[in-house]
């Protein structure tokens, strides 16, 4: 149930920030039970209706929040809005969608900073230390954390090539892991990870 709430209060945080859907990228099926992807068109959300250079400096804040998002936002049960409006920041920094983002932190951490795994890995977006050294981000601090799962998955999604599930996969289990099975691996928990993802965005 919280991880449906928190997924809903994204959607609803783009609604009422002008989140606009554009272009078309490969998205691909996934087969739950074989992990094949199959190419089929869906909506990225990767542009913005406002340029930023047309929105005053308040409303560039991260604590920024219009009154009619603060009515609506209050009428749901919104798990960490705070860590929301990084997620749509995060996004649009690196140019992916805040929904599929959201969708990635969601299923890492159900958007909980404080969350640690058995292997190590830290906050939101489930950086292990290596990674987020590399990224040159502090995993324990929620913007860099947020910041360096983004530019992570974007690093996965141009090196496959705008394909989705394979950049979801190597999120997951690594782009070795990928590579070497040259697509989704037959992990149970990476296809299930996959699987999950693509459903919520759709």
């Amino acid at each position: 149930m919280r991880g449906k709430v928190f997924i809903l209060s994204i959607i609803v945080t783009l609604a009422i920030s002008n989140v606009a859907f554009a272009n078309q990228i490969d998205c691909g099926v996934i087969s739950p039970s074989i992990g094949k992807v199959a190419s089929v068109d869906c909506i990225s959300l990767n542009k913005t209706l406002v340029k930023p250079a047309e929105v005053n400096a308040k409303e560039q804040s991260l604590n920024y929040v219009p009154e009619v998002s603060k009515r609506i936002l209050s009428k749901v049960n919104v798990f960490r809005h705070d860590i929301h409006e990084l997620i749509i920041w995060a996004a649009n920094e690196v140019g992916i969608s805040p929904r599929l983002l959201g969708a990635v932190a969601n299923a890492e951490s159900s958007g909980n900073q404080a969350a640690r795994s058995p292997k190590g890995a830290v906050g939101v977006m489930q950086l292990l230390p290596s990674t987020a050294k590399a990224l040159g981000v502090n995993p324990y601090n929620p913007k860099e954390n947020v910041f360096g799962g983004a530019t992570y998955l974007k690093q996965q999604i141009d090196r496959y090539q705008g394909n989705i599930p394979k950049a979801l996969a190597a999120y997951n289990a690594g782009p070795g892991a990928v590579d070497k099975y040259n697509g989704i691996p037959p992990y149970k928990e990476t296809q299930k990870y996959v699987h999950s993802i693509m459903t919520s965005i759709r």
